[in-house]
This record gives structure tokens, sequence and C-alpha cells, in this order.
């Protein structure tokens, strides 16, 4: 599993490591200007793998915090074989 952030511009998903995006956005500056998504990267069971933006009761997407707790949450539903958890809800 691993926590991507979304560059504000052009909107690539790419490590939380990088300090600039190819586009020229400095993500460094945009992180504390808290206009940075999170998004969380992990595989499914079956070998699929999904990308989800950090997002919930409580949880703010633009918080680095927040997207630490959202992945931990998904490695321990993924350890105790909980997908159905994990998936979208269909209305």
């Amino acid at each position: 599993m691993t926590i991507l952030a979304e560059c504000p511009i052009c909107r690539r998903k790419q490590s939380v490591k990088k300090k600039a995006c190819p586009c020229g956005q400095d993500l460094d500056k945009a992180k504390k200007s808290r206009t940075v998504k999170y998004w969380v990267s992990y595989r499914m069971p079956d070998g699929t793998q999904r990308r989800e933006l950090v997002q919930g009761e409580g949880i703010d997407s633009h918080s680095i915090e927040d997207a630490r707790a959202f992945e931990a949450k998904r490695k321990v539903q993924k350890r105790e074989r909980r997908v159905f958890d994990m998936l979208p809800r269909r209305t």
C-alpha cells in the first residue's frame, strides 16, 4: 500500500516524497497551503489494483495524517480479509 499526492494543477498522482511535479508545480508549497489531495493505492486479494481518494466521515482529504490513518485502516481490513468493507457501496 502506498499514499499518493495529487497535483492541484495537472491532477497527476505521485509519491508524497516528490518535491515538484513535472508540470512545474511546487508540491511542498501546495502541501503547506493544503491544496494537495491524497490517495491510497492498494491491491485487492484477486490481484487487481485499486486507488481510492482519502475521504469519509470526519476525514480531511488534504491532511497527510488522515491519509496515514486511512491507509492503516485499509491494511487492517486487508489483513482480516474483510474485502467487502473495502469495496464502494452501490446505490
